[in-house]
């Protein structure tokens, strides 16, 4: 008997490996500007939506478009790199595996949804997931719990029924505002400034440690 009833699993970072993808379309956007680009202040935007990002940007720069056509300017950007991303090490036989076992799935992610569907269609899971939360869904983004309290409600579960799979400290501090347990999947633990400190957090360096250790059974509550 399973302990969790769904998963709930971010997109960038955690089922696809835009992190660097990201990085290029924020420089270009930058660059359209002629303004620097800083891997420091992209750190700072993982997390937001695009378009909170957008206006993070025209303040810290200083810009003299309104947030409404920097925004447009960067989704621009961004829909092309999504074109070469590819799923995460492990991420396909960690779907396989969940679905196998019955999990209902949900993607919530920062991101937009038509990037969301696009990407997932492209490699034929699409169909492993019930339903996604992502930027159009709430108005705050992580770290704030608001897009994971909306998933909890639209898809009537209780945080004793769900499971998180995070990438960023943003992301695992808005799981856990929820009152969510979290895995916080990263390679670069070391890397990391701030580790939220919780009862409700496991760390992991990716899906592939998850699956070749033989610990999804015990990650997962199967019983």
């Amino acid at each position: 008997m399973k302990k969790y009833k769904a998963l709930f699993l971010d997109f960038d970072g955690t089922l696809v490996d835009s992190e660097s993808l990201l990085f290029d379309a924020y420089r270009q956007l930058l660059a359209s500007f002629a303004k620097p680009a800083s891997q420091q202040e992209f750190q700072g935007y993982i997390g937001p939506s695009l378009y909170e990002i957008s206006n993070l940007i025209k303040k810290r720069h200083s810009l003299d478009l309104d947030v409404d056509q920097i925004y447009q300017r960067y989704i621009q950007f961004v829909e092309l790199s999504y074109d070469t991303v590819l799923l995460m090490p492990g991420a396909q036989d960690f779907l396989d595996y969940v679905v196998a076992k019955g999990f209902r799935l949900y993607v919530v992610s920062s991101a937009p949804l038509s990037i969301v569907r696009r990407v997932l269609h492209r490699f034929g899971v699409l169909g492993c997931f019930e339903d996604f939360f992502t930027c159009e869904s709430v108005e705050k983004m992580k770290p704030d719990p608001s897009i994971y309290i909306h998933a909890m409600e639209e898809t009537r579960l209780s945080v004793q029924d769900v499971l998180c799979f995070e990438d960023s400290v943003a992301g695992v501090k808005s799981a856990l505002g929820a009152g969510l347990k979290v895995i916080y999947l990263n390679k670069d633990f070391d890397k990391v400034i701030e580790i939220p400190k919780s009862e409700n957090l496991r760390l992991y360096s990716s899906f592939l440690e998850i699956l070749d250790n033989d610990v999804a059974s015990s990650i997962l509550g199967e019983e």
